[in-house]
């Protein structure tokens, strides 16, 4: 019995805003989105909103680059660790990272000597424009403003769950009990609270 093997040629969404601006073209095959284009870089899917989700919950766009910092000893250190590492090497930015003790934390406001944090820098004044127009309101992608992109909430469940999984391992917690699992979210902007729901 002879087999073949038939190639579909994915289809292109674009996402156009009210000015006319391309906001993200996405490759779909078989009704299912794949890749998504960043700076002319196609990014598997699975892999943008991760970095998404961490650059919500951990990241901090500030000038000409995206911080992210996160305690040595939480459980999701390797995947961001990970993704942040895979995400850059796609762009050839290199990561700077460092490991941050603070020593005197009586002084800096803890009780108990807090964990040792991981941090890495993308020096990028274009990635980081990119993400501050995705994740940003007016321009504004600090805690208080950042949000989920209109596009990313259209997408299916499956591809949600990825997003959403990447925001409580950041600023969340997942409660267990024998019926079911849920999770808590923790977030001080108003948008982002109503896209999490």
């Amino acid at each position: 019995m002879h087999s073949q093997t038939t190639s579909i040629e994915p289809k292109v969404k674009t996402v156009i805003n009210s000015k006319g601006d391309t906001l993200i073209e996405m490759k779909l095959s078989d009704a299912r989105l794949l890749l998504t284009d960043v700076l002319d870089k196609e990014i598997p899917i699975e892999l943008y909103l991760k970095f998404i989700g961490y650059t919500i919950s951990e990241g901090y766009l500030g000038q000409n680059y995206i911080d992210f910092v996160q305690k040595i000893d939480s459980n999701c250190i390797k995947d961001i660790q990970n993704t942040v590492m895979s995400f850059a090497d796609i762009f050839n930015c290199k990561v700077y990272e460092r490991e941050i003790f603070t020593k005197d934390y009586k002084k800096a406001g803890f009780k108990k000597q807090p964990s040792n944090r991981w941090n890495a820098r993308i020096n990028s004044k274009d990635l980081m424009n990119y993400f501050i127009d995705q994740v940003g309101d007016d321009g504004k992608a600090t805690s208080a403003f950042k949000q989920i992109p209109y596009w990313i909430k259209s997408l299916n469940k499956e591809l949600l769950s990825i997003l959403l999984e990447t925001l409580v391992l950041g600023d969340g917690s997942h409660l267990y009990n024998k019926n079911s699992l849920a999770w808590k979210y923790y977030t001080i902007s108003k948008q982002l609270a109503d896209d999490v729901q």
